[in-house]
């Protein structure tokens, strides 16, 4: 099945590559949360 044939977005990056690349950024960023209910949560 062609995603393109269904009319979705055919990605750039796989999923893996994706959460790979978000979690080295998270990493070397080390965000800080403003949102108490979100810090709750991790």
């Amino acid at each position: 099945m062609d995603l393109r044939e269904n009319g979705f977005h055919l990605p750039v990056i796989y999923l893996k590559e994706g959460l790979e690349m978000s979690y080295k950024w998270y990493l070397d960023k080390k965000p800080f949360y403003q949102d108490s209910k979100l810090v709750k949560a991790l």
